[in-house]
Formats: C-alpha cells, sequence, structure tokens
C-alpha cells in the first residue's frame, strides 16, 4: 500500500453565487418589463404583462446589449461592481478596476432557450436571474429542480476518456453541472466557460440580465512575461 494517498485539485473553476436584495431585484425587473410594454408593436400582447408579440412566435427575447448605459439601471451596475470586487476576494486576485462592455435582458416564454456559448473578448460573465416561478415554485415545495443554466466541464471538452461514475457522481468527471437559480441570485463566472439555457417549461415568463465584465488597468507580472495593461 502506498505511503501517502492524498487527492488535490490544481485548476479549480470558481463561480461566484451572490443573493440579490428583493428590493433591487424587483426594480430590475420593474424597468424590464416597462421598457417592454412600451417596445412592443402590439399594443394587445404588450397588455400582456411583458409580451414581446408572441404573434410572431418569438419565444427567446435578447435586447440591446448597452443597457448598461441606461441610468435607470445604475443601481444594478453599483451592484455589479460590488459583486465583481468581492470576486476578486474570494479567488485572491488584484484587479485595478473593472469595465462594463455589454449587459442586456433575456425573457424567455415558454419553450425559450439559448444554445451553447461562451463570451469572448471579456474576462468575466455575470447571470442576475430576476424572474423564475417555476425553480421558486418547486423550491416552496421542498421539491428543488435545477435552474436551466448549464455549465459545461471544459476539462470534457477536450477529448477526454470519460469514465464510468459511481453514484452519485464524480464531479471531477460529470460532463455539466446545473445549478438551482433562483430568483434574485446572481452568479459571476470566467468568460470562457461554456454554458447554455436549456428549455423553459413555465407558462410564465422566465427573465434574466447578462453581462460581460472586462478588467482595466496592470494585469500579469513582467517576470513571467503575461504583463499587460488594459
Amino acid at each position: 500500500m502506498p505511503q501517502r494517498n492524498e487527492l488535490l485539485e490544481f485548476f479549480p473553476v470558481p463561480i461566484n453565487f451572490f443573493t440579490i436584495s428583493p428590493d433591487i431585484t424587483k426594480q430590475s425587473l420593474d424597468v424590464i418589463l416597462s421598457e417592454m410594454k412600451t417596445k412592443c408593436k402590439d399594443k394587445k400582447a404588450a397588455d400582456n404583462v411583458i409580451s414581446f408579440c408572441k404573434t410572431n412566435d418569438i419565444n427567446t427575447y435578447q435586447s440591446s446589449d448597452d443597457i448598461y448605459k441606461n441610468k435607470k439601471f445604475e443601481f444594478l451596475v453599483d451592484e455589479i461592481f460590488d459583486c465583481a470586487y468581492t470576486y476578486c476576494d474570494n479567488t485572491n486576485i488584484d484587479v485595478e478596476n473593472f469595465e462594463i462592455t455589454m449587459m442586456w435582458y433575456n425573457v424567455y416564454s415558454k419553450n425559450g432557450e439559448n444554445g451553447e456559448h461562451f463570451h469572448p473578448n471579456s474576462f468575466l460573465s455575470g447571470i442576475f436571474v430576476l424572474q423564475d416561478d417555476e425553480v421558486d415554485k418547486n423550491l416552496k415545495l421542498n421539491t428543488p429542480v435545477p435552474g436551466r443554466t448549464i455549465f459545461m466541464n471544459p476539462i470534457m471538452q477536450n477529448f477526454v476518456i470519460q469514465p464510468t461514475t459511481k453514484n452519485p457522481g464524480s464531479k471531477y468527471y460529470t460532463t455539466n453541472v446545473i445549478p438551482c437559480l433562483t430568483s434574485g441570485t446572481l452568479i459571476l463566472f470566467p468568460s470562457w466557460l461554456k454554458h447554455a439555457v436549456s428549455k423553459h417549461p413555465g407558462e410564465n415568463y422566465r427573465v434574466t440580465i447578462a453581462f460581460n465584465l472586462m478588467l482595466r488597468g496592470k494585469a500579469g507580472k513582467k517576470s513571467l512575461l503575461n504583463y499587460i495593461e488594459y
């Protein structure tokens, strides 16, 4: 038998979970609902809370990617920066400044989804869940269901041979992770991490805000030949 048996984890992927206050969550949702009502060309459909013209058979709506410039979202931008610097503390990194380069909202009606993707040209990405009645309902019934945001294991994408795992599975060899994201949850993760949104099964809308963060200032070390100023 070996004299030493120690399993080490050298390259963990950080995904930081935050619970945002109900006031900020509601205020963010109210801004989106108001905008959807005014922008929808189908006035009858617009009266249906946040319809995005169901007559066109659209089940996933994505806004423009510059809503961080909207003064109505200033309170949320401040909250995102607070989360970003907390992420730095939690991961022991030193970032001089962050800049939001893109920020948009997603509205999913029944069967709305988003395919596998990642976010290029950014350092961190985030998802803020404003409304997901399906997850919240099942959580209150003490029968939690996974959220519909799926993260793909980057190791398994490198043509790694996947072994059969014992119950209840292995965090080292799982192909993906589906966290339970209730309304009011904000997560930050590396932008290179591939993810997707599976089909929304609920009758009510699922509403999220997504965003990208780029670091600004000095990064890396000259001694490691990776120093750069953004």
